[in-house]
């Protein structure tokens, strides 16, 4: 269970980083309030919906759903695999249809709140994970929630009385000038975004549109994982041949990653 865990929760933040950067780059009102909710609120669940079908589910979250999402996703992995090797290796789509999936049913989030807190008490190590505790979820699920509320209160209380009044005053001409639009509605449109750079011709997954997101999460993930490889392969170089010719590997993937984030 370990490596699971693991690859799902680094392709969930690949996602999150992906819908962040269609909203960036959308003409939609009040991006970075948009892009906190998704890196910090949003569940997985409402990401990976909205990297898969292009919108925002209805629900925060539904366990039933999100297995068919990730289904979905997966999918279009497949019917994506020829192109997608043009920038990913084989083995690491391999690793995202069948190693990975949902991790909510095991107490684990990608919100980085929780994942960040997860990570300093030690609950995504490998010693922890080897040891079967993925299985227990409430204790998990507490923690996540412990460092959802602590970064609440330490965000308050750095606040001082300025702030506080200008934030006041901000979220009354947003009440007026929005007329109640609520955050959830404005990630809907974040997702029409989203939808807008499906491919010409996107590829019809058991009745559902598997739109260009797919393509460009998994592309991400797998040039994330191609570039952690050649800074691994750069550190070990021993000549300066072999050093040059791994800066060059090094540059030409970030450029890739620049171009597919770019595409978001």
């Amino acid at each position: 269970m370990l490596h699971p865990v693991l690859e799902s929760l680094f392709l969930l933040k690949v996602a999150r980083g992906y819908v962040a950067e269609s909203i960036m780059s959308s003409e939609i009102d009040e991006k970075q309030e948009l892009v906190n909710y998704i890196q910090n609120e949003a569940s997985d669940y409402e990401v990976m919906h909205l990297v898969t079908m292009g919108e925002m589910p209805e629900e925060k979250y539904n366990t039933y759903s999100e297995t068919e999402v990730w289904d979905f996703f997966k999918k279009g992995v497949v019917l994506e695999f020829s192109s997608l090797l043009e920038d990913v290796f084989a083995e690491d789509l391999m690793t995202l249809i069948f190693e990975t999936g949902p991790v909510s049913d095991l107490g684990y989030s990608s919100a980085a709140p929780i994942l960040e807190f997860h990570k300093a008490q030690g609950i995504l190590s490998n010693a922890y994970l080897m040891e079967g505790n993925v299985g227990n979820k409430q204790r998990a699920i507490n923690a996540g929630k412990s460092a959802k509320k602590d970064s609440w209160r330490t965000a308050a209380g750095n606040r001082t009385a300025q702030q506080d009044a200008a934030g006041l005053e901000k979220m009354r001409q947003h009440q007026k000038n929005k007329d109640s639009v609520t955050v959830k509605d404005r990630v809907k449109m974040a997702g029409n975004q989203i939808s807008k750079y499906a491919d010409e011709n996107p590829v019809k997954t058991a009745g559902a549109s598997a739109v260009a997101g797919v393509a460009g999460v998994a592309a991400l993930f797998g040039l994330y994982k191609w570039y952690k490889a050649a800074k691994a392969k750069r550190a070990a170089a021993k000549t300066p041949e072999a050093k040059k010719a791994a800066d060059a590997q090094v540059a030409k993937i970030k450029a890739k990653i620049k171009a597919k984030k770019a595409k978001a």
